[in-house]
């Protein structure tokens, strides 16, 4: 498997040891990763809305 190249010039490799050069690649990291959760929580949220009014 090759890897997630991130926004930012940060890659991910499934395996291997990551290399962050800097705080502003961790930032990407965490961004990347509160992102799929957040929009989850907005789907649910819009739901429970739908149902309850």
């Amino acid at each position: 498997m090759g890897g997630l190249l991130l926004s930012g010039g940060c890659k991910l490799e499934i395996g291997s040891p990551i290399n962050i050069d800097g705080k502003s690649c961790l930032n990407k990291i965490q961004q990347y990763l509160a992102t799929p959760l957040f929009q989850m929580i907005s789907i649910i949220s819009l739901k429970l809305n739908r149902y309850l009014n």
